[in-house]
């Protein structure tokens, strides 16, 4: 069971260090598609000598420079096709380096460890193809809880191979509520419990 880790990145970096260490001696290999420039023209300073210190330090295994495209795409649109191409390039990195299993995650978000592993335990043990979770949301404070809790899921985890990919699946086609930028499709899927595992997402914080 090879893991291969891909962190969406355009804001969030302060925590991806403490994501990465909650999860890396159970995973092989992680890369990191980060934009200096939003999917809404927003810019930021530049991530690239940060992402290179990373490197350095063995915190991650490849970054990837992502330039947002936006000729000819309608506003409205524009997060939703830039969104879908980062995690596709990750997901295509994950498979180029062997991985069988691919945890998508963005750079605001963190799993607690102990739940990772039992996670990661049960996906195996029962053969499943994916897995998906809730999420405990912070806002703004790392003190400042969403409540009630969101009711849609995250996805965990996903088997991968040459044909997967992020794409737009309907509603009705996919077993849980999750966001529409992260389905890839499967069909016996692992639906956690909050007191299993819960992803840790630290909003605008």
């Amino acid at each position: 069971m090879k893991i291969g880790v891909s962190y969406n990145l355009w804001k969030g970096e302060e925590f991806i260090p403490y994501s990465i260490k909650s999860i890396r001696d159970k995973v092989d290999y992680i890369v990191v598609v980060y934009q200096n420039l939003s999917n809404y023209k927003q810019d930021r300073e530049d991530l690239t000598s940060l992402m290179d210190f990373w490197k350095q330090l063995g915190l991650v295994d490849e970054v990837v420079f992502y330039e947002p495209e936006f000729d000819g795409i309608e506003r409205q649109w524009w997060g939703t096709h830039n969104e879908l191409i980062k995690r596709n390039i990750g997901l295509q990195k994950c498979l180029e380096n062997g991985c069988e299993y691919l945890v998508d995650l963005d750079g605001d978000e963190i799993y607690d460890p102990t739940q990772f592993d039992f996670g990661l335990q049960a996906i195996q043990e029962g053969n499943y193809d994916s897995g998906f979770v809730q999420n405990t949301t912070y806002y703004k404070y790392t003190t400042c809880q969403v409540v009630p809790p969101e009711k849609k899921y995250t996805p965990f985890i996903y088997k991968i191979n040459d044909s997967s990919k992020f794409e737009p699946i309907e509603n009705d086609m996919f077993p849980v509520l999750t966001d529409g930028k992260r389905r890839v499709r499967c069909k016996h899927p692992l639906i956690f419990s909050r007191n299993q595992v819960v992803l840790h997402h630290y909003s605008y914080v």
